[in-house]
C-alpha cells in the first residue's frame, strides 16, 4: 500500500466530526454517482452542523419512476457500528430501521415505491456486517448502497477531484490539478498579487476601464495592453479585471515581467506560476491546466510590471507571440499587461500584424467617476465636484487623498494639510529604502503632481 493511500485512510478514519464528514461524502458522491445529486440534506443545518433528524438526506431519484433515496452517514468507530446500523441503543434507533420505518410511511401514499439506502462511514467493515445488512435491507424491501473507507478512499486519492475534496476536508495537499482546485489557486494568486501592488487595491474604485478591458479579453482578443502614464492606476485596473474574471468563473495567475522574460514557453511559465501558489509540485500541472480550457472556461494571465523585465520590448514581443491563437480557433487563455506607452510604441510594428492584440488606454478619470468615489469614501459631498476639478481627476490623487481624509470630520482640515501628510509619508517610505528604483520614480511623479495643483482652498 502506498504512503498517500495509507495516510488518506487512516485521516479518512480518525474523523469524528459527523457533519464534516458527510459533507466530505456528498462531494465524493457528487463526483462518483450523479444519481445521488437530487438528495436534500435533512441531518445537517446551513453551517454543516448536525441536527436531529431520522435520516440525513432524501429525495426522489428519478421523475419517471417512484425510485426515492435516501442517506445515512456516521462516524461511529468501527467495533459500535453494527449497533449503529443494525441493533440501535435506547436512545436511538439503528439507521437501517429508521430507513426502513420511513419507506413504510412513504408506501402508504405511494405503494408502488422502491427505494434505496446510501449507508456511508469513514471506518473499515467486515464481510459479516455486510452481510446483515444487505439480508436486513432486503427483508425490508429496500436496497442499500454501502461506502465505507475502502471505497470512498480511492476516490480522494486517485482523481483531480477527489484530491481537491480530501486537501480541503483531510487537510492533505493535492498533487493532482482540478478545476476546483485551480479555482482555489486563483484565488491565491489574486492575493500574492495585491500584495506587491502600491495601494490596497480592494480599497480603490472600480473603474468604467475595467469593464472596457474585460469587452476586449472577452470579444476575441488574447492580449491586451493597458497603456497609460505612471499612477493613473493601470495596476489597480488590472487587478479588478483578474477579481471580475475569477468571479466570473474564469482562472487566473499573475505573473512578474521576470518570470516571463526566464520562461521559454507558455507551459514553462504555468509551471512556475503554479508552483507559486501550491505547496507541492503538481503531477503535469501546467498541462492538464491547459487541457481543461475551452468553451466558457478561459484562463487570464496577468503580467505586471514590464518595466521590471532586463528588456521589456522583448518580454511584450514574446507576449505576443505566446497569445498567437490557433487557426479559426478562438484562444483559450489570454494576457492582460500594464505597460507605458513608450512601450507600446517600441512594439507598434510587432503589434500592426498581431490582429489577435489591443491597446486600451487608462488615463485619468472621469469626472463623474472621481466625484462618486470621493462620496463613497469621505464626508465632502457638497464640495466633491470643485475637490474633484481641482485633484485634476488624477487617479493617485484621488486615492491618496481619501486614504489620509478617510474619517476626518467635514469642515475640519484644508485639502492642502491632508496632500501635506501624504507627501510626508512619501519621503519617509523613500528615506526607509522600502521602494525600488521604479517605485521611487513613480512616488517622484506623484509628488510633482502635488505640487503642481493648488490645493490650499479647499476644506474637506
Amino acid at each position: 500500500m502506498s504512503s498517500s493511500v495509507a495516510t488518506t485512510a487512516s485521516a479518512l478514519e480518525a474523523m469524528t466530526d459527523r457533519g464534516k464528514f458527510e459533507m466530505l461524502f456528498r462531494a465524493v458522491l457528487e463526483i462518483r454517482e450523479p444519481k445521488y445529486r437530487p438528495l436534500i440534506r435533512t441531518g445537517t443545518n446551513a453551517l454543516g452542523e448536525t441536527i436531529a433528524a431520522p435520516i440525513d438526506g432524501f429525495a426522489r431519484l428519478s421523475d419517471s419512476e417512484p425510485l426515492y433515496g435516501m442517506i445515512e452517514a456516521t462516524t461511529t468507530d468501527a467495533e459500535r457500528l453494527r449497533t449503529k446500523w443494525l441493533v440501535g441503543s435506547k436512545k436511538d434507533k439503528a439507521d437501517l430501521v429508521k430507513a426502513a420505518e420511513f419507506a413504510d410511511q412513504i408506501r402508504q401514499h405511494d405503494p408502488e415505491a422502491s427505494f434505496i439506502v446510501v449507508l456511508a462511514t469513514n471506518q473499515r467493515t467486515s464481510a459479516d456486517l455486510l452481510v446483515e445488512a444487505y439480508a436486513f435491507a432486503a427483508q425490508q424491501r429496500i436496497a442499500v448502497d454501502i461506502w465505507e473507507n475502502s471505497r470512498i478512499e480511492p476516490v480522494l486519492d486517485a482523481t483531480p477531484e477527489g484530491q481537491s475534496i480530501r486537501q480541503r476536508y483531510l487537510g492533505i495537499v493535492a498533487d493532482l490539478l482540478s478545476a476546483t482546485l485551480m479555482s482555489r489557486l486563483s484565488e491565491r494568486s489574486l492575493e500574492r498579487y495585491a500584495s506587491v501592488l502600491y495601494d490596497d487595491p480592494v480599497t480603490l474604485f472600480v473603474r468604467d476601464v475595467v469593464a472596457q478591458t474585460m469587452t476586449a479579453l472577452r470579444g476575441g482578443k488574447s492580449l491586451a495592453f493597458l497603456s497609460g502614464e505612471a499612477g493613473l492606476g493601470k495596476s489597480t485596473v488590472t487587478y479588478h479585471v483578474m477579481r471580475e474574471w475569477i468571479a466570473t468563473g474564469g482562472f487566473a495567475l499573475w505573473a512578474s515581467a521576470e518570470q516571463v522574460a526566464q520562461s521559454p514557453t507558455l507551459e514553462s511559465l504555468l509551471r512556475e506560476l503554479l508552483r507559486d501558489v501550491h505547496p507541492r509540485e503538481l503531477i503535469d500541472g501546467a498541462a492538464t491546466l491547459l487541457g481543461m480550457l475551452g468553451g466558457l472556461r478561459r484562463l487570464l494571465i496577468v503580467v505586471d510590471d514590464l518595466r521590471h523585465a532586463g528588456d521589456p520590448t522583448e518580454v511584450a514581443r514574446r507576449l505576443i507571440a505566446w497569445t498567437r491563437p490557433p487557426e479559426n480557433q478562438p484562444a483559450h487563455t489570454v494576457i492582460l499587461a500594464p505597460a507605458r506607452p513608450q512601450l507600446i510604441a517600441a512594439i507598434a510594428s510587432d503589434r500592426e500584424r498581431a490582429t489577435w492584440t489591443d491597446v486600451i488606454e487608462t488615463g485619468r478619470l472621469a469626472r463623474a467617476e472621481t466625484i462618486s468615489f470621493l462620496r463613497s469614501r469621505t464626508t465632502v459631498n457638497a464640495y466633491a465636484d470643485e475637490i474633484a476639478a481641482l485633484l485634476g481627476d488624477d487617479p493617485f490623487l484621488a486615492g491618496s487623498y481619501v486614504r489620509v481624509a478617510a474619517g476626518q470630520e467635514a469642515n475640519t482640515r484644508l485639502a492642502e494639510d491632508v496632500l501635506a501628510d501624504l507627501v510626508r509619508a512619501e519621503l519617509t517610505a523613500v528615506a526607509d529604502e522600502r521602494f525600488d528604483e521604479a517605485e521611487i520614480e513613480a512616488a517622484v511623479v506623484h509628488l510633482a503632481r502635488v505640487e503642481i495643483l493648488d490645493l490650499s482652498a479647499i476644506v474637506i
